[in-house]
């Protein structure tokens, strides 16, 4: 019995040396993955908010697609983002007017790994439209 336990002396540590790398690649895989998810979900939010916003106003008494870009801001400015693409363009005629939103915003990542690997995307983009309700 003695033979066989001397034999195994610091096997636990040499298992734990060969697991640990990939233990740490999982690990910050899923974090990096929810960041992202996160980061995404934000910027739909921000989008969908600023043209259901700029939807519901009458363009007779104010500008929908400055409502939409100013509530994208807000939304993004109140998640710690900064939009470097947001566009809001009216188009269509009445009754079929439709007001169409994008935007953009650059992800960095928070490990940089799986940006040097291109597995995650630099950019992450995200467009939505909807119906004017106000219209004559």
């Amino acid at each position: 019995m003695r033979m066989i336990r001397r034999f195994r002396r610091g096997a636990n540590a040499m298992e734990f040396a060969l697991t640990l790398p990939a233990f740490i690649a999982i690990t910050f895989g899923m974090i990096e993955f929810g960041w992202y998810f996160s980061r995404v979900a934000l910027l739909n939010s921000a989008v969908m908010a600023g043209c259901r916003e700029g939807g519901l106003i009458d363009e007779d008494l104010e500008d929908p697609t400055t409502t939409a870009l100013n509530t994208m801001d807000a939304v993004l400015t109140s998640g710690g983002l900064t939009c470097t693409d947001c566009t809001a363009v009216l188009s269509g005629a009445n009754p079929n007017r439709v007001l169409e939103c994008s935007a953009e915003i650059g992800y960095d990542g928070l490990t940089g790994w799986f940006m040097a690997l291109g597995i995650m995307p630099n950019q992450i983009t995200t467009q939505t439209q909807v119906r004017l309700e106000w219209q004559r």
